[in-house]
């Protein structure tokens, strides 16, 4: 018996989507958007994987990342509670992501890190980036609890929350260490 619709997904591998089935039955009909994913939506180039648009992000320099995450930093000190905390996270990922594209990483390579920060601050430490213990032990958290996905889904029950201050601590170190590195000269041409 045929089976009509396997189960497939769409994998990025390198620069292209690829479509790959998970069923792993072979002798499958595919549907239309496995077959040729340049026909999703039932039109020929919507949404074509194998050719994508560029990322919005793609231009993104180390100092405009870093004055995107003082913005949000700024806004964290006028709000409260999850639109507060939702800003501060942001600010942090901004604040290292800042750090890390001075040093030369490219925006493709940052977004594979899939905001980790726990990953996004060990490439910062190996690009120089030192942070007290307590800040590491604050990021950690961030990441294993997933702080940021409760956040943002309004998930205002989990327990684990960062408290405000250490949110406005983290934010402060962050904002004057990877500050003081943009004001340096810059040493890679694509920061």
């Amino acid at each position: 018996m045929r089976q009509t619709h396997p189960i497939c997904t769409k994998v990025f591998r390198g620069s292209a989507w690829f479509v790959q089935n998970i069923s792993g039955n072979q002798d499958v009909n595919f549907p239309q958007w496995c077959r040729d994913p340049s026909k999703v939506g039932g039109q020929t180039g919507h949404m074509n994987m194998m050719t994508p648009t560029p990322h919005p992000g793609d231009t993104v320099t180390a100092i405009s990342m870093y004055q995107k995450a003082l913005e949000f930093h700024q806004a964290f000190d006028t709000l409260t509670g999850d639109a507060a905390r939702l800003l501060a996270l942001q600010a942090i990922e901004g604040y290292l992501i800042a750090y890390v594209r001075y040093h030369g990483m490219k925006n493709e390579d940052v977004r594979c890190l899939n905001h980790d920060l726990v990953q996004l601050v060990d490439k910062a430490g190996s690009c120089g980036l030192i942070l007290r213990n307590r800040t590491h032990v604050h990021l950690s958290k961030i990441s294993r609890t997933r702080e940021y996905l409760f956040v943002r889904y309004g998930m205002s029950q989990h327990e684990d929350k960062s408290q405000p201050t250490a949110l406005q601590s983290t934010l402060s170190e962050l904002m004057q260490k990877v500050g003081a590195i943009l004001k340096r000269p810059d040493p890679k041409p694509n920061a």
